[in-house]
């Protein structure tokens, strides 16, 4: 058995060593397993058994599937805690090795037929969530929806209608630079879901 951390001697051709020595370390290449190292505040997100993508990145032609395998304890500074996933490799092929750098992508939910915006268009004030939505005018107004999910970067909401045009900053607060910029510069508008 090897331990993290554990260095194996430095043999030559002839050397003698005692019963019980590890000298050599022989990976297991039928059963491969991805190991990452997640944000703690990710750890809702994820279960055992949930579908993985991998993707070596000295293998980029060959992508992986995989499956989140187990879910270990967090550690670190607690500004940076973190915990260890572990994903079984479905289908490992021979050009695997151990030690090689992987990208991951963890599915943890899919949302069919749903409407995002990127995350900085959404306010929320005393409980309300609301966009700013362009009127006919050229002026915004906001108008309430309702989130269905969120992530870092987007959120998915229903109450407005694809393709209608939402503020990306309070426009009360930005109405001096938005004059300075041709309009329709600081809207965005409301996207289907992504390919």
């Amino acid at each position: 058995m090897f331990f993290s951390g554990m260095t194996l001697p430095l043999l030559q051709v002839g050397d003698t060593v005692r019963a019980g020595t590890a000298v050599a370390q022989l990976p297991d290449l039928e059963h491969w397993e991805a190991t990452a190292r997640i944000a703690e505040p990710d750890r809702g997100h994820l279960a055992l058994g949930q579908t993985v993508r991998i993707v070596a990145v000295a293998l980029p032609e060959h992508p992986y599937t995989g499956k989140v395998s187990n879910l270990g304890g967090t550690s670190g500074p607690q500004w940076d805690r973190r915990f260890e996933c572990r994903v079984a490799v479905d289908h490992p092929t021979p050009e695997l090795r151990p030690g090689m750098t992987a990208n991951l992508v963890i599915t943890a939910e899919t949302l069919n037929d749903v409407l995002w915006i990127p995350a900085q268009a959404l306010f929320e004030s005393d409980g309300r969530s609301f966009v700013y939505v362009r009127t006919p005018q050229g002026s915004f107004t906001p108008h309430d929806v309702r989130l269905v999910r969120r992530s870092e970067s987007q959120v998915v909401l229903t109450g407005v209608a694809e393709g209608q045009a939402v503020a990306l900053a309070r426009p009360d607060r930005s109405q001096g630079k938005a004059r300075e910029k041709k309009a329709g510069s600081s809207a965005t508008e409301a996207l289907p879901p992504g390919p």
